[in-house]
């Protein structure tokens, strides 16, 4: 009996995974299969399946995708791609350099970001609402994380900048981003050898992203890295 209830359950499980991949759209269904990889960086492949979505958030972009569905997923990929390359390559840049996430800016953010966190933590839930929203809440250890990556970046931008120099501009996501010192860094690790597209497409979006004319470029004189712009 037990041996085919594990049997059945291992059944429903295949199932399940079959019709979650065959909601993916055809062209992106036939790369996960035939395990296209999209770029290579530092001598590891990064193939469709390693930045593709999660499965609830492919069922969120079918469900708000009005009939542009293949295309948002198509763009979702590119992205996780583009951020996973540059994850990659500054990490390697930062460990070269012997950087680390200093302990304490490391406290400093998590005193000005976790401290609204904890006393929400602190605060009993009144309703089912609620307890919902505090489970949403990070944990100490996932902000300490959070906060240790926030350092991290600061401290190789910080580097970048020092090397190369160059155009920084302001994006929401980064108010203070060495624009021309990352293309410069890409660049290198290009030549090298070690940053190598094998997609077209994602390759053009990747590079052009680091390419004039930017939008917003804070000015030479206002470029300050003495300190992070979270502090």
């Amino acid at each position: 009996m037990f041996f085919r209830t594990l049997l059945l359950s291992v059944f429903l499980l295949v199932i399940k995974h079959a019709q979650a991949q065959s909601t993916l759209p055809s062209s992106i269904q036939h790369q996960v299969e035939s395990q296209d990889v999209l770029v290579m960086v530092l001598g590891q492949p990064i193939a469709v399946a390693d930045v593709l979505p999660s499965e609830d958030v492919r069922k969120q972009m079918r469900e708000g995708a009005n009939g542009n569905y293949a295309e948002m997923l198509s763009f979702a990929v590119d992205m996780n791609a583009s951020n996973k390359v540059l994850e990659q390559l500054l990490n390697d840049y930062a460990s070269k350099k012997g950087i680390v996430a200093d302990a304490q800016l490391v406290r400093k953010f998590i005193d000005k970001f976790g401290g609204e966190n904890s006393q929400k933590n602190s605060r009993p839930a009144n309703s089912a609402t609620e307890n919902s929203a505090h489970e949403d809440n990070a944990s100490p250890k996932a902000i300490e994380e959070i906060a240790k990556l926030q350092v991290l970046k600061y401290l190789t931008e910080k580097s970048l900048y020092e090397e190369f120099g160059g155009t920084v501009i302001f994006r929401q996501s980064n108010p203070q981003m060495p624009i021309d010192a990352y293309r410069t860094l890409l660049s290198q690790y290009s030549t090298q050898g070690q940053l190598t597209f094998n997609d077209s497409e994602l390759e053009e979006a990747f590079w052009s992203s680091f390419k004039a004319p930017f939008k917003y470029i804070v000015p030479a004189e206002n470029v300050d890295f003495s300190q992070p712009w979270w502090l």
